[in-house]
């Protein structure tokens, strides 16, 4: 697996993965240091199902915004966006 962060709007930071799993942590705002909020990434190669953990997400400056929160994700094949189950 290979993590890759945009660099318009990315924000995160791998700390650690193996094949089927990522934990990662949202970095904060280039322009505003004390905010921390946003983030998107890409995976790459994967082989099958994985789990992606955002460590710090309940230290961002709106961690409670997380709460009942899915988060959105593409395949990339067809840019069509759709909602995974997520756990806070």
């Amino acid at each position: 697996m290979r993590i890759l962060s945009p660099r318009d709007g990315g924000k995160i930071q791998l700390l650690r993965s193996s094949d089927r799993a990522a934990r990662l942590a949202v970095r904060a705002d280039d322009a505003a240091p004390a905010h921390r909020q946003f983030f998107s990434f890409v995976a790459r190669d994967l082989d099958g199902p994985c789990e992606f953990e955002i460590a710090n997400a309940g230290a961002c400056t709106y961690g409670d915004a997380f709460e009942g929160y899915r988060v959105c994700a593409s395949t990339g094949a067809d840019d069509e966006w759709f909602r995974v189950p997520t756990d806070f």
